[in-house]
């Protein structure tokens, strides 16, 4: 069984909150568990990467050096990592409307054999003068995938996309958990691993209107049929 989350942080949290909230999130979690983070250290006073490594010691990451970064159990072994760019951030004046957004882009093999695409990525917010940014980031979303698929490689993101609805990427892709802003999908290859799920839910994580959003799923491969 896997447990897959995604988990907007929020900003303008102190330390404390912000490592109740990761603790929240690392209750829930196992040695299957692949989180992917959005808004890590984007404008916070804690140093929130460290507050990752601190309590969730037992995991390795990819796009560690990102707002995105993704956690995987030790029943994972990161097999590629890139940050792939996506859209460039936003002034008028001083004053910043947007960071750079980037995709983090992994793939992975689970101890059963089966591996996966995992794909990171935040939203710009919903602002007419932000549009053109969300529609780069939609597009380099959408190649990512096609890559994926092209490879023969089933692949799961983690977004808040910043809207409450959103169209699919691809025709295969469906929703495995979603509230609000906050999405995790699958867009599965007919000769990639295989998802269904048994269970979703969510995490308080008390700030920005926020859940953490989790689907528990069973993971098959090729080689076991």
């Amino acid at each position: 069984m896997v447990l897959l989350v995604t988990a907007n942080l929020g900003r303008h949290v102190n330390t404390a909150e912000f490592l109740r909230n990761v603790r929240a999130i690392d209750d829930e979690a196992g040695r299957g568990t692949v989180i992917g983070f959005q808004e890590i250290d984007e404008a916070d006073t804690p140093n929130e990467h460290h507050g990752l490594r601190r309590v969730l010691n037992g995991f390795t990451w990819a796009g560690w050096d990102t707002r995105e970064p993704i956690a995987f159990g030790d029943r994972w072994k990161i097999e590629h990592d890139e940050v792939v760019k996506a859209a460039a951030g936003l002034k008028i004046g001083r004053v910043g409307l947007s960071p750079a957004r980037t995709i983090t882009d992994t793939v992975a093999t689970h101890a059963s054999g089966a591996e996966l695409a995992f794909l990171d990525v935040h939203y710009p917010r919903n602002d007419p003068r932000l549009l053109s940014r969300w529609r780069d980031v939609r597009r380099a979303h959408v190649d990512r995938i096609d890559y994926h698929q092209a490879q023969g490689c089933s692949a799961v993101w983690f977004s808040d996309v910043n809207r409450r609805s959103f169209p699919l990427l691809h025709p295969a892709e469906r929703t495995l958990a979603h509230h609000g802003l906050d999405w995790i999908r699958f867009v599965p290859h007919p000769d990639g691993a295989q998802l269904r799920v048994e269970d979703t839910g969510s995490i308080d994580l008390t700030i920005d209107g926020h859940e953490a959003q989790w689907a528990r799923v069973s993971l098959t491969h090729p080689k076991e049929h």
